[in-house]
């Protein structure tokens, strides 16, 4: 018994290193040059999603799926915008019992908070949508989604990202 408890801990403490990753910004690259064009496209619906910087599940990093396609892996205490066209759309994670479909609007922002639901082995994220004054206020402290975490520049990026193209 003692072992599986020593055994867990180093596992805990294995699965909460992180290691910074250099990424370098090509000018005229394919991927700044789509976060550009999502970014200047005024007839896109904006859908903030942020994650709270905690340290339970800190080295979770469960995929945000828009429509069944993964566009981006949530990171601890970040926050991204997707821009999609108006209409109906699905947004899920890992948690396959919960996910969100909306009818989006033009010229409306959304604002969908990822959780950590806790599991038996393994948290899962679990998604809400909060109303677009309390998430503008919560998104404030966090930190831009790293680009290393985008897989789908075309619909995700950050004011970050799209500062550095225009």
């Amino acid at each position: 018994m003692k072992n599986l408890v020593i055994a867990s801990l180093m596992i805990a403490g294995l699965c909460l290193a992180v290691f910074p990753q250099a990424v370098q910004d090509v000018p005229g690259s394919v991927a700044v040059t789509q976060t550009q064009t999502v970014a200047n496209d005024d007839s896109k619906v904006v859908v903030n999603v942020y994650r709270y910087k905690q340290w339970t599940g800190s080295a979770l990093e469960p995929p945000f799926l828009v429509d069944d396609v993964k566009i981006a892996q949530m990171d601890n205490g970040a926050w991204f915008k997707v821009k999609l066209d108006p209409g109906k759309h699905t947004f899920q994670s890992n948690d396959k019992q919960a996910g969100l479909v909306l009818d989006l609007k033009s010229g409306e922002e959304y604002y969908i908070r990822m959780e950590i639901a806790e599991g038996v082995w393994k948290g899962k994220g679990r998604l809400l949508l909060v109303p677009k004054e309390q998430g503008a206020f919560e998104i404030q402290k966090l930190k831009p989604l790293k680009k290393e975490k985008i897989l789908d520049s075309s619909k995700v990026f950050t004011e970050a990202t799209a500062a550095k193209t225009t």
